[in-house]
Protein backbone atom coordinates (compact mmCIF):
# COMPACT_ATOMS: atom_id res chain seq x y z
CA UNK A 1 0.00 0.00 0.00
CA UNK A 2 1.35 3.44 -0.88
CA UNK A 3 1.38 6.27 1.60
CA UNK A 4 -1.29 8.97 1.24
CA UNK A 5 1.26 11.80 0.77
CA UNK A 6 3.71 9.84 -1.40
CA UNK A 7 6.68 11.77 -0.01
CA UNK A 8 10.05 10.05 0.55
CA UNK A 9 10.67 8.82 4.12
CA UNK A 10 7.30 10.21 5.34
CA UNK A 11 4.62 8.14 7.03
CA UNK A 12 1.04 9.42 7.27
CA UNK A 13 -0.37 8.83 10.75
CA UNK A 14 -3.86 10.32 10.23
CA UNK A 15 -5.97 12.12 7.61
CA UNK A 16 -8.66 14.57 8.71
CA UNK A 17 -11.09 15.80 6.04
CA UNK A 18 -12.36 19.11 7.42
CA UNK A 19 -14.72 19.76 4.54
CA UNK A 20 -12.79 22.62 2.94
CA UNK A 21 -9.27 21.20 3.44
CA UNK A 22 -7.28 18.14 4.52
CA UNK A 23 -5.18 18.15 7.69
CA UNK A 24 -2.68 15.31 7.49
CA UNK A 25 -0.60 14.21 10.48
CA UNK A 26 2.78 12.82 9.40
CA UNK A 27 6.21 11.92 10.70
CA UNK A 28 9.49 10.60 9.32
CA UNK A 29 9.97 6.89 8.83
CA UNK A 30 13.67 7.18 9.77
CA UNK A 31 14.51 10.65 11.14
CA UNK A 32 17.99 11.92 10.22
CA UNK A 33 19.61 14.95 11.81
CA UNK A 34 21.07 17.86 9.94
CA UNK A 35 24.77 17.93 10.67
CA UNK A 36 26.40 20.74 12.51
CA UNK A 37 29.65 22.24 11.23
CA UNK A 38 31.74 19.71 13.12
CA UNK A 39 31.56 15.93 13.11
CA UNK A 40 29.74 15.92 16.41
CA UNK A 41 27.63 13.20 17.91
CA UNK A 42 24.00 14.27 17.98
CA UNK A 43 21.26 12.97 20.25
CA UNK A 44 17.49 13.21 20.10
CA UNK A 45 16.04 16.25 21.87
CA UNK A 46 12.24 16.04 21.61
CA UNK A 47 9.93 16.79 18.70
CA UNK A 48 8.39 19.84 17.08
CA UNK A 49 5.18 20.02 15.05
CA UNK A 50 5.35 22.16 11.91
CA UNK A 51 2.63 22.97 9.42
CA UNK A 52 3.67 22.52 5.78
CA UNK A 53 1.47 23.27 2.78
CA UNK A 54 1.21 20.67 0.02
CA UNK A 55 -0.50 20.39 -3.36
CA UNK A 56 -4.30 20.15 -3.33
CA UNK A 57 -5.85 16.68 -3.20
CA UNK A 58 -9.39 16.14 -4.54
CA UNK A 59 -9.63 19.91 -5.09
CA UNK A 60 -8.97 20.71 -1.42
CA UNK A 61 -5.89 22.40 0.10
CA UNK A 62 -3.60 20.13 2.10
CA UNK A 63 -1.83 21.06 5.32
CA UNK A 64 0.70 18.57 6.65
CA UNK A 65 1.18 18.68 10.43
CA UNK A 66 4.65 17.21 10.43
CA UNK A 67 6.08 15.96 13.71
CA UNK A 68 9.79 16.45 13.21
CA UNK A 69 12.56 15.18 15.42
CA UNK A 70 14.75 17.75 17.16
CA UNK A 71 18.38 16.95 17.87
CA UNK A 72 21.04 18.37 20.16
CA UNK A 73 24.82 18.37 20.02
CA UNK A 74 26.78 18.81 23.24
CA UNK A 75 30.14 19.16 21.46
CA UNK A 76 29.54 22.32 19.38
CA UNK A 77 32.01 25.15 19.96
CA UNK A 78 31.70 28.94 19.79
CA UNK A 79 34.19 31.25 18.01
CA UNK A 80 36.61 31.15 20.95
CA UNK A 81 36.60 27.34 21.10
CA UNK A 82 34.42 27.02 24.20
CA UNK A 83 31.91 24.19 24.31
CA UNK A 84 28.43 25.75 24.11
CA UNK A 85 26.31 22.92 22.71
CA UNK A 86 23.64 23.25 20.07
CA UNK A 87 20.00 22.42 20.79
CA UNK A 88 18.76 23.81 17.48
CA UNK A 89 19.36 20.93 15.09
CA UNK A 90 16.33 19.69 13.21
CA UNK A 91 15.51 16.76 11.03
CA UNK A 92 16.38 17.03 7.32
CA UNK A 93 13.28 17.50 5.17
CA UNK A 94 14.38 16.92 1.56
CA UNK A 95 10.84 17.48 0.21
CA UNK A 96 10.64 20.99 1.73
CA UNK A 97 11.24 24.01 -0.54
CA UNK A 98 14.05 26.26 0.72
CA UNK A 99 12.73 29.53 2.14
CA UNK A 100 9.09 28.36 2.31
CA UNK A 101 6.95 26.13 4.50
CA UNK A 102 5.71 24.22 1.46
CA UNK A 103 6.70 21.13 -0.47
CA UNK A 104 8.74 21.41 -3.66
CA UNK A 105 5.84 19.98 -5.63
CA UNK A 106 3.55 22.75 -4.34
CA UNK A 107 6.08 25.31 -5.62
CA UNK A 108 5.88 23.72 -9.09
CA UNK A 109 2.06 23.56 -8.88
CA UNK A 110 1.81 27.26 -7.96
CA UNK A 111 4.20 28.24 -10.76
CA UNK A 112 2.34 26.27 -13.42
CA UNK A 113 -1.11 27.40 -12.27
CA UNK A 114 0.02 31.04 -12.05
CA UNK A 115 0.72 31.04 -15.76
CA UNK A 116 -3.01 30.51 -16.41
CA UNK A 117 -4.70 32.11 -13.41
CA UNK A 118 -4.02 35.03 -11.06
CA UNK A 119 -2.21 34.65 -7.73
CA UNK A 120 -5.37 35.17 -5.66
CA UNK A 121 -7.13 32.19 -7.29
CA UNK A 122 -4.09 29.95 -7.02
CA UNK A 123 -3.48 30.92 -3.39
CA UNK A 124 -7.09 30.03 -2.49
CA UNK A 125 -6.57 26.55 -3.95
CA UNK A 126 -3.38 26.04 -1.93
CA UNK A 127 -4.32 27.77 1.36
CA UNK A 128 -1.45 30.29 1.11
CA UNK A 129 -1.35 34.09 0.98
CA UNK A 130 -1.37 35.66 -2.52
CA UNK A 131 2.01 37.29 -1.74
CA UNK A 132 3.42 33.85 -0.92
CA UNK A 133 2.08 32.52 -4.23
CA UNK A 134 3.71 35.44 -6.04
CA UNK A 135 7.01 34.91 -4.23
CA UNK A 136 6.90 31.15 -4.96
CA UNK A 137 6.27 31.86 -8.66
CA UNK A 138 9.16 34.34 -8.83
CA UNK A 139 11.49 31.93 -7.04
CA UNK A 140 10.56 29.05 -9.34
CA UNK A 141 10.99 31.15 -12.49
CA UNK A 142 14.29 32.52 -11.15
CA UNK A 143 15.60 28.98 -10.64
CA UNK A 144 14.58 27.82 -14.11
CA UNK A 145 15.91 30.78 -16.09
Amino acid sequence: MTDFLQLPNVVTTSVDDQGDRYIIEARAENPAATTCKLSCSVRKNGTKVREINDTPIHGKPVIIRYTGQRFACSECLDKEGNVVGNNGLYERLPFLQDGFWMTKRLMVYIAKQSMRRNFAEVSRDCFVDPKTASKAFNTYVGEKI
